[in-house]
């Protein structure tokens, strides 16, 4: 994370916090070698950052400066997806995979893992996802939201060709649609 006061004149980096447990322990001290997956800000609160990193999800309270790791409570810290509630900056959604040499959901289910307490706790969300068998990849574009008239939507798709959505932030899927190619991004219009 590189950060700025002086509009682009000097730069600092703010890592404090980051533990890029893919390397060596004597060489994470000052690395500037960080494998940031998917970043946000919450729009209701800027200061607020969440970060799913190479190994690890992150909460940021200070725009950046230092990082704490908020990942108890999931399967899998490793992921690359990640969206973030735009009405509430305590919340936030990632599907977390078993790891980097293995990156499909874990245990062959499918869950979408909700925070609403900025990282305290997260809640497996499933209802109507595959729930075994299904050993599937999210990529990092590949989850995206969008504030409806009724609440929170969310679509992911996966590079089995499978498209997901819910209309109540999670509480409930739908396959949206099936065998189409690898799915790498998913955007939703307003």
């Amino acid at each position: 994370m590189w950060l700025t006061d002086d509009g682009g004149e000097t730069w600092r980096h703010g890592n404090a916090g980051l533990v890029p447990r893919y390397m060596p322990e004597d060489a994470r001290a000052g690395t500037m070698d960080l494998c940031v997956h998917n970043m946000h800000r919450a729009p209701a609160r800027p200061e607020r950052l969440f970060m799913q990193f190479h190994g690890g999800v992150y909460r940021s309270d200070d725009a950046g400066e230092s990082w704490t790791d908020v990942g108890a409570g999931l399967p899998s810290d490793f992921g690359f997806p990640l969206v973030l509630d735009p009405a509430d900056p305590d919340s936030a959604y990632v599907i977390p995979l078993e790891a980097d040499m293995d990156r499909v959901t874990p245990g062959g289910r499918v869950r979408v893992y909700e925070t609403r307490d900025a990282g305290e706790t997260w809640t497996a969300r499933g209802a109507g996802l595959p729930d075994e068998d299904a050993y599937l990849t999210v990529l990092r574009q590949a989850f995206d939201r969008r504030a409806g008239e009724d609440g929170l939507e969310l679509y992911f798709g996966a590079t089995s060709g499978d498209v997901f959505g819910s209309a109540d932030a999670g509480a409930r899927w739908f396959t949206a649609a099936q065998h189409l190619p690898p799915v790498y991004s998913v955007r939703v219009g307003a």
